[in-house]
């Protein structure tokens, strides 16, 4: 549908043009020439806005709004060429170098065709759709970027970045907690399992002591007797002292393996002949 009616807009414009000059005849020679070249302008900036070949339809269409041409062909010309010139994106090129300098001696081409020969900073006009950019910095080599630029774009930016990417610094981490020391059994306990060694020792030994002094029923003398019921009363209590001075020393060997503070405590034991007795300090 576009392109009948494009064929007949250049069809009427053709007439338009071609009338006046069959009437003046050959005389209007640098008329007609003018005319001819405001219909080109006409038909070219048409057809180059239909393939959005926005860049050249600029370009003719600027052409056919001079003052020369016929006044129908500038008010369509001044129509098309408003519509273009929203139409038409622009893109800003930079390049960055691996020192992070910001560089304007750099030629850059679209689509193979030159665009720029130095980066100024200013916003540069491109047709709208897929382009291959090519940036070559002066004594570097040439880099590359393939996008699409849409149509009605403005200053999108077209970088090539070459410097060193931040390194973001790790998070201060929390220092590891210090190593934990190994634990081992507390003194006080290696001083009850000996205790109970000895307290043990000590009842077996006035044990074996006591059934001797026995055989000398029924003749034993009272000095045997008084011998025989004083090892068996120490006997007593060694083995009370053995049992007792064993558990201790059990229950703070778990607590100092396990960290229990009780690990901290201290036995006192004492002996005596008519009894023993065992205190616990924390």
């Amino acid at each position: 549908m576009a392109s009948r009616s494009l064929r007949l807009c250049v069809g009427l414009a053709s007439a338009l043009f071609i009338t006046p000059a069959l009437a003046q005849g050959t005389g209007a020679g640098d008329a007609d020439a003018t005319k001819q070249a405001c219909k080109a302008a006409y038909e070219a900036g048409q057809e180059h806005r239909l393939d959005k070949r926005l860049i050249e339809a600029r370009e003719q269409l600027r052409a056919c709004v001079e003052d020369a041409c016929p006044a129908f062909v500038r008010k369509d010309c001044a129509t098309w060429l408003d519509e273009v010139e929203r139409a038409i994106p622009t893109v800003v090129l930079r390049f960055v170098d691996r020192g992070g300098a910001e560089r304007s001696d750099v030629r850059v081409t679209v689509d193979g065709q030159p665009l720029v020969e130095r980066l100024d900073g200013g916003a540069v006009s491109v047709d709208p759709g897929p382009h291959v950019f090519v940036f070559e910095p002066a004594g570097g080599a040439p880099v590359e970027i393939t996008l699409t630029v849409l149509e009605g774009e403005r200053l999108r930016e077209v970088a090539v970045d070459q410097s060193p990417s931040p390194t973001s610094s790790p998070a201060p981490s929390s220092p590891p907690p210090p190593p934990r020391e190994p634990r081992s059994v507390h003194p006080v306990a290696w001083v009850l399992y000996g205790t109970s060694a000895l307290a043990l020792g000590a009842f077996i030994g006035l044990g074996v002591h006591s059934l001797s002094l026995e055989d000398c029923q029924p003749r034993c003398t009272d000095e045997q007797v008084d011998d025989v019921v004083l090892f068996r009363a120490v006997a007593d209590v060694s083995v009370g002292v053995s049992a007792l001075a064993l558990g201790g020393a059990i229950w703070i060997t778990v607590a100092s393996l396990t960290g229990d503070e009780a690990a901290s405590a201290r036995w006192d034991i004492d002996v005596s002949p008519t009894g023993a007795a065992a205190t616990l300090h924390f």
